[in-house]
């Protein structure tokens, strides 16, 4: 189930050859997008995209490309592909836990990334109330399919999305 129908499950073999590979930032298991706690991410409002009830300490480069903001004291990180393809990560944290524990920014606003490498660190053993995140893509308009494949997923190793491009 999608908000947005242009998110769409297949299964890794009937993608293996098409889109853009966009891969995973965070781990954790995936829900749809209309279970994250914030409305303005569960309505769909800013975008398209998947929520995470995340298990990992770590947010990495889903792609080459940019960061272009990290907000809230880590929690948000926006970055953008060298095709142009926005992405917000965020993670919805009780405010009781910032500053995050163990913050580590690896990298700043406006530097060159690499996908899989490493942007954020914090230690998730510090905080012990679920942590939900998720992967939006703020630009989805100008964009075509975006399929999915998985339902857990591995920061920095696993494709989240294969993003098509608009047919015209």
């Amino acid at each position: 189930m999608s908000i947005h129908k242009q998110v769409i499950f297949a299964t890794e073999q009937q993608v293996k050859n098409i889109g853009f590979t966009v891969y995973s930032p965070i781990s954790g298991k995936i829900t749809p997008l209309i279970n994250h706690p914030q409305t303005i991410f569960s309505s769909g409002i800013l975008g398209c995209g998947l929520a995470f009830e995340v298990t990992s300490h770590k947010i990495v480069a889903p792609f080459d490309g940019i960061v272009e903001q990290i907000k809230l004291g880590g929690s948000e990180v926006y970055f953008k592909a060298k095709n142009g393809i926005k992405l917000l990560i965020a993670l919805e944290i009780d405010q009781e836990y910032f500053p995050l524990p163990g913050l580590a920014i690896k990298k700043q606003e406006a530097q060159q990334i690499k996908a899989g490498e490493p942007i954020i660190h914090f230690d998730l053993r510090k905080i012990p109330v679920p942590i939900y995140g998720c992967v939006t893509i703020l630009n989805h308009q100008k964009l075509g399919a975006i399929y999915y494949s998985q339902s857990n997923i591995t920061a920095g190793s696993d494709v989240l999305f294969k993003i098509t491009s608009k047919k015209r």
